[in-house]
């Protein structure tokens, strides 16, 4: 499931607003809103930590929505929420650059979790969540990331284990 960033979430549905998320209001957008998906969706992910000639033999052969893997949304000791993982931000930013001078424009979203991963703590405050995930898209922005990455894959699996907690899904989790 792909959630696209962008913007303030919405508590409410007026016609042309945001689909309502869920998310507690924000105030008004930082940045302007993403680029429109496209009408057709080709989605290919990179492997973990991948950022090679792979993705954009990927894009020249058709896909356009390019998935980074992955990212885990953690707790930190004293309970501040974090983001670990993922790609290099500086060659992904590169990456895209790249792309985009070649004609071949594509869309970048981030993976967030994947098979053994940790699920975010639903004891964090959804609006602590939103403030951390952010400010780390901010900071592929500042590598040179134009706009940040367009979406997120919500990606929450399982485990190995059957009897970890990683195998249980809560609807607040969710």
């Amino acid at each position: 499931r792909a959630l696209v960033l962008g913007g303030a979430p919405s508590s409410h549905n007026e016609p042309g607003s945001p689909p309502d998320t869920g998310m507690p209001p924000r105030g008004p957008p930082r940045r302007p809103p993403r680029r429109p998906l496209p009408s057709v969706i080709s989605a290919g992910y990179a492997n973990w930590g991948e950022c090679d000639g792979k993705v954009e033999l990927a894009a020249r052969t058709g896909v356009n929505v390019i998935i980074w893997f992955a990212i885990e949304l953690t707790v930190a000791p004293g309970g501040k929420p974090v983001v670990s993982g993922g790609p290099n931000l500086t060659c992904v930013a590169d990456t895209a650059a790249r792309l985009e001078a070649g004609g071949l424009p594509t869309h970048h979203f981030i993976s967030v979790g994947g098979w053994d991963a940790p699920h975010p703590d639903p004891a964090v405050p959804l609006d602590a969540w939103w403030a951390t995930l952010t400010a780390w898209d901010e900071s592929a922005e500042r590598a040179g990331l134009r706009g940040g990455f367009d979406g997120l894959d919500w990606d929450l699996e399982g485990n190995d284990d059957r009897s970890s907690p990683r195998s249980r899904f809560s609807a607040a989790g969710l």
